[in-house]
């Protein structure tokens, strides 16, 4: 998806008019379509999913436009996929880490992250944010509370399967606030003094 069309979604706010344009335009089935190879093989391409959900109620042509460039990045690069090293991965052999990212897009920000083993990225996510985030400390650290839930759990199944996991688990985060409140310093401020317990935790 081109970059250029997916800030233009971000920023899109579909008038009753452009959507009776194209509303028979099947869309709902399109995105639907895209979706399945997203959760499987085609993990990059979860975020831009993500975005073309928000209008399946009220798309327009901005939103097919950008449905299209999806499937034809899809159909371009069906041969490359995700490759898993063993012993190349400076984090270790077996060992889980992650990154993750947000914007603040009020009144809903929307955020991603993703988990990686060997090299290869083994788990991903994008969605909107459950709350209003009201500063981009806000949004960031939700959505390393999202991603750190994710790790948890591939720390357990790691468990289940007999790998050891001692050290902790490595996050990425490009917001030193956020990095400064997860290593220990909560001084409670504007951006943070809303932030839900669990986020806390």
């Amino acid at each position: 998806m081109k970059i250029v069309v997916e800030k233009a979604l971000l920023d899109l706010k579909p008038t009753d008019e452009e959507h009776a344009e194209v509303v028979n335009f099947p869309y709902r089935e399109l995105v639907g379509t895209i979706a399945f190879p997203t959760c499987h093989t085609k993990i990059e391409c979860k975020c831009a999913v993500a975005v073309l959900s928000r209008f399946l109620h009220n798309w327009t042509r901005t939103c097919i436009e950008a449905a299209l460039d999806l499937v034809t990045y899809m159909v371009y690069s069906h041969d490359l996929g995700i490759v898993y090293s063993y012993g190349l991965d400076p984090h270790g052999i077996n060992t889980v880490y992650g990154y993750t990212d947000s914007t603040l897009t009020p009144p809903v920000s929307m955020g991603a992250n993703n988990a990686k083993m060997n090299g290869g990225c083994i788990a991903a996510n994008a969605k909107k944010h459950t709350m209003t985030d009201t500063s981009t400390t806000m949004a960031e650290i939700v959505e390393a509370f999202n991603a750190s839930q994710s790790l948890v759990g591939l720390r357990n199944l790691h468990n289940e399967m007999g790998i050891t996991v001692n050290a902790p688990t490595k996050l990425y985060c490009d917001c030193k606030p956020v990095i400064q409140v997860v290593n220990g310093d909560r001084t409670m401020t504007e951006s943070t003094r809303a932030l839900d317990l669990k986020v806390w935790k």
